[in-house]
């Protein structure tokens, strides 16, 4: 695979891939986060290396796509306003904001669709709670559309971590 981004240990036959370490410009970027990062196996297409484009909804509702991140190696966090592991990961963000801000990194952060059938705040309030140090010039803030959690988390699993190249993979 061409990706500045790419597992260490790809196992395609994983239906929940564990992935090490990622090498991102000579960056370990689980040494930046101290987290894991599990990645759904139905997030990228059979035959291809390229990430599903589908739409979602930014914090104000306006439609968007996933194909907006061709061009900028994002990480795309899905997680739900409950959920304790989710505002660990925010945290943790949040602890390397800077880091992550001189990266070039862009952080999309979406609300699970209809927060897993859930009660909790907004995603930005969330945000804002557990992450206050990041940078809204890097950070997008919204909610998946059933389309894109159909893509990314087809088992409405909340905390989910996807990098995406900036070639779109």
């Amino acid at each position: 695979m061409d990706m500045p981004c790419k597992p260490s240990s790809y196992q395609p036959n994983d239906p929940v891939r564990y992935i090490e370490q990622f090498s991102c410009d000579n960056k370990n970027i689980n040494q930046i986060f101290r987290i894991p990062i599990f990645l759904s196996g139905s997030a990228v297409a059979a035959g291809t290396d390229a990430a599903p484009v589908v739409r979602y909804f930014d914090a104000h509702g306006i439609q968007h796509s996933t194909a907006d991140f061709k061009g900028h190696p994002t990480m795309l966090f899905l997680l739900a306003t409950w959920c304790g592991s989710c505002a660990a990961g925010l945290h943790s963000l949040n602890a390397h904001a800077e880091e992550l801000r001189d990266s070039g990194l862009h952080l999309a952060i979406l609300n699970t669709y209809r927060n897993e059938g859930s009660e909790g705040p907004p995603i930005d309030a969330f945000v804002a709670q557990w992450a206050p140090a990041l940078d809204t010039a890097n950070v997008t803030l919204g909610n998946a559309s059933a389309q894109l959690e159909a893509a990314y988390n087809p088992r409405h699993v909340p905390d989910i971590y996807y990098l995406i190249d900036a070639k779109g993979k």
